[in-house]
């Protein structure tokens, strides 16, 4: 049921207030609240949580993704996020968006993956929480042809673990170079 996908997302994301106990989490309310672009630093801290669901279920599903665009070059100059950025753009193959979807589905978690047009000639998918929140993708084909916004196959593989906020999520091979 929703109250128990609600209940694991925040267990895994740790969205309790100070003055809440973990038997009085934020309500999905509250978290839309969080989320909004009117509060960048708590909207980045619910990306965060979202990203370690992310890395969690599609690594678990061994479905390859890697970070790219802003929140790359927040991993590679910071450690994490840029100071004003409000999102978070993942990159991965669009013939895996099925399986995507389906490891969203049998997950406990209120996500659910769409396909949402292009940007620069690249199709694109959210992974949505809570219709509030969503997690770019931008879909790539297979091998990844070098194009002037996104790395080649030869720049991205193989995929290596890149700091974010403590987290280790996927990133392309050069990324540090």
């Amino acid at each position: 049921s929703d109250s128990i996908k609600t209940r694991e997302l925040r267990s895994r994301m740790g969205c309790y207030s100070q003055a809440n106990s973990p038997e009085e989490p934020f309500e999905p309310k509250q978290l839309e609240a969080l989320a909004s672009k009117e509060l960048p630093i708590l909207r980045q801290q619910v990306l965060l949580g979202l990203l370690k669901i992310l890395d969690e279920v599609l690594t678990g599903a061994q479905i390859p993704y890697w970070i790219t665009g802003g929140t790359l070059l927040g991993a590679c100059r910071h450690e994490g996020f840029i100071p004003h950025d409000d999102d978070v753009d993942v990159e991965c193959f669009q013939e895996d968006v099925a399986r995507i979807q389906a490891a969203f589905k049998a997950s406990p978690l209120p996500g659910h993956f769409i396909e949402s047009g292009s940007w620069e000639g690249q199709r694109m998918g959210r992974l949505i929480f809570w219709d509030a929140i969503f997690i770019d993708f931008f879909l790539r084909p297979t091998p990844p042809a070098e194009e002037p916004c996104f790395p080649s196959a030869e720049e991205l593989f193989p995929l290596e673990r890149l700091s974010f906020h403590g987290l280790k999520l996927w990133g392309p091979q050069s990324a540090k170079a």
